[in-house]
């Protein structure tokens, strides 16, 4: 019961925090509120489109993470048998560990952020850099589940704004509303939010 209420417990913290910023903001275009967006998951889950999209998300996932473990394995087997491949790639690795924690989330998360301009599609980018990030951040000292974090972030965040995601421009052109108006609308927010999250990564990274 004690570990139920531990989980519990968080959880029912953060939706409120969530329903009370909804309810803050009044947008539901900006900030929906758990109730629609749970009311809406279960909609979305009747679908067959839904489950083709989350089953081709999760493929993409997994191929990324067995690209990783490839890499990784090869490149372990290079540096163990070939002299020259360790010190070609030793040098990056110290330069890595001897980098601050704070220092080196903050820098990937900045490093996310013109990436997901370039490469709007969360899963794609996924699957193209998290299995080199990732290893970087267990030679620096941080777990994979952050190194996540920071692009999940920064692909969020530059998603709200970017011209080259289908959905914003694919919204704004559904509701009538010219980009340079919700740039002008939502620059603050997304400032906000910028901070805030650099801010939650540097705990994280030191605890």
């Amino acid at each position: 019961m004690k570990k139920l209420l531990n989980t519990a417990a968080p959880l029912a913290f953060w939706l409120l925090v969530w329903a009370l910023c909804a309810w803050r903001v009044g947008r539901a275009l900006l900030l929906p509120g758990p109730l629609a967006v749970g009311k809406r998951l279960l909609e979305l889950a009747g679908t067959g489109d839904f489950w083709l999209s989350v089953g081709a998300t999760l493929g993409r996932v997994f191929l990324g993470l067995g690209w990783g473990a490839l890499a990784g394995t090869a490149l372990a087997f290079a540096t163990h048998f070939f002299p020259w491949a360790d010190r070609l790639i030793s040098p990056a690795i110290r330069v890595v560990r001897a980098t601050p924690v704070v220092s080196f989330i903050l820098l990937v998360y900045l490093i996310y952020i013109p990436l997901s301009i370039l490469i709007p599609s969360s899963s794609g980018l996924a699957t193209l850099s998290v299995p080199i990030m990732a290893p970087l951040g267990q030679f620096a000292g941080i777990g994979g589940s952050l190194i996540v974090t920071a692009f999940q972030s920064a692909s969020g965040l530059v998603n709200i704004v970017t011209p080259t995601a289908a959905v914003v421009m694919g919204g704004l052109a559904v509701g009538g509303v010219p980009y340079d108006r919700w740039v002008r609308f939502v620059w603050k927010l997304v400032l906000i939010f910028f901070l805030l999250t650099g801010v939650f990564l540097a705990v994280s990274a030191i605890l």
